[in-house]
């Protein structure tokens, strides 16, 4: 028996789809706007905890700014300069969708401030896409397709589809400068071995690649590759299970340990139906062999795999955070306080990975929680659209409108 590949939302670049394209492309989208007729002065963008002032900015905890006493008491003492003291300036700007019943998916910034927004179809089950960049005034600078784009510093890195008509399709990782000038580095799949993309840490990507043979061929392999910051390659691991199990998640973390996170299905390498995980280190030997990290059944999943601060990472299945995985170490314990508190929200490292912020995925979606590194509650920000995420600079994006596709950016605001 096969198991079949899940497709792990917001996370993996699973081969699909379009072509790729390495140059800029037609705007066709109107400039950035101030936000909502803001008076006030930029944010300084670079001293933490201070997000920038202004008239637009808000009073702290009013309803366009930042609560730092959570639950009504006071901040913990690891929570210095996580919250700000309001929003401070943004801007505004569409994205092209570049074909009708489009929408806009997928929001990300670099290190730089410069802005990548994925275009697709609504029901597309390709995580091919086109994406179109912006610097960090938001204005138009490219359009390029890829299947996701990791933030880098400057510019992206992920996965596009290659097609040569003198060979098979083939999946090749890249790196995109803000405006579009791609970088190739090595085939990491093609049609008998999708691939799946992940940001490293602190920079470049972990590629996970799955081969399947025939029956009666073995159980399969995964094949791992980590990406330096311009698709360099710097090291392979492969390992047993390819056939007989598929991808949850990955992740490269703050030791420079790999994880891989997979749903086994009984056979040759899995004894049964399970949640297997694997720690390799930096070069890619095994340090853990498979261990089992919980239950699960069926097939159809959804999953998220995040670093955590420190070093090890948390385990989200069907919307429900269920599990840390201490980074080189074959066990498993249960999630963050913090995490098991809040089902079905994403979170990103924001800070200069000193913080976390809880990205709100149901109730009130315009209200991003803000955590301290050992989990403790530093404060709330509220913001006046949904759809929030934040880049790799602590910029806060939201999107808005019925497609998604009208962007606010408060540039800087968590760096």
């Amino acid at each position: 028996m096969r198991a079949r590949l899940l497709l792990v939302a917001g996370l993996v670049g699973v081969v699909a789809g379009c072509g790729s394209g390495n140059g800029p492309g037609g705007s066709g989208s109107s400039g950035p706007a101030p936000d909502g007729g803001s008076s006030g002065t930029p944010p300084d963008g670079g001293t933490v905890g201070d997000a920038g002032s202004g008239a637009d900015a808000g009073p702290v905890g009013g309803p366009d700014g930042g609560s730092g006493s959570p639950d009504g008491g006071s901040a913990s003492a690891d929570c210095g300069g996580v919250v700000p003291a309001s929003l401070g300036s943004s801007f505004s700007f569409d994205v092209p969708k570049d074909f009708p019943g489009r929408i806009c998916n997928e929001d990300t910034a670099d290190e730089s401030g410069n802005i990548a927004s994925a275009v697709a179809f609504a029901d597309s089950k390709s995580f091919g896409r086109l994406f179109h960049t912006f610097d960090s005034s938001g204005h138009h600078l490219a359009r390029l397709t890829a299947f996701h784009l990791f933030p880098q510093g400057p510019g992206f890195e992920g996965l596009f589809n290659a097609d040569n008509a003198l060979a098979p399709p083939a999946v090749v990782a890249g790196y995109w400068t803000p405006d579009g000038r791609r970088t190739d580095g090595p085939v990491i799949g093609g049609d008998d071995s999708p691939a799946n993309g992940y940001r490293a840490w602190p920079n470049g990507l972990l590629v996970v690649a799955r081969r399947c043979p025939p029956l009666p061929a073995p159980a399969g392999v995964y094949t791992l590759s980590r990406l330096d910051d311009r698709a360099g390659l710097q090291s392979r691991a492969t390992v047993p299970g390819g056939c007989e199990s598929s991808v949850l998640g990955a992740v490269a973390d703050a030791n420079g340990n790999w994880l891989l996170v997979v749903h086994g299905i009984r056979g040759q390498v899995f004894p049964d139906e399970s949640i297997f995980a694997q720690w390799f280190d930096s070069r890619g030997k095994s340090i853990t062999g498979w261990f089992r990290v919980g239950p699960i059944a069926g097939l159809q999943h959804t999953s998220l795999v995040h670093a955590l601060i420190g070093g090890g990472a948390a385990l989200q299945i069907d919307g429900a955070w269920t599990n840390f995985l201490p980074s080189g170490k074959a066990e498993a314990q249960p999630a963050p306080g913090f995490l098991l508190s809040h089902p079905d929200a994403d979170f990103t490292l924001v800070r200069g990975a000193r913080a976390y912020a809880l990205l709100p995925r149901s109730g009130d979606p315009t209200q991003m929680e803000l955590f301290s590194a050992s989990g403790n509650h530093c404060g709330s920000l509220k913001f006046p659209s949904a759809g929030l995420t934040t880049g790799a600079d602590g910029s806060v994006i939201s999107a808005g409108g019925s497609d998604g596709c009208a962007k606010t950016v408060w540039p800087g605001l968590l760096r």
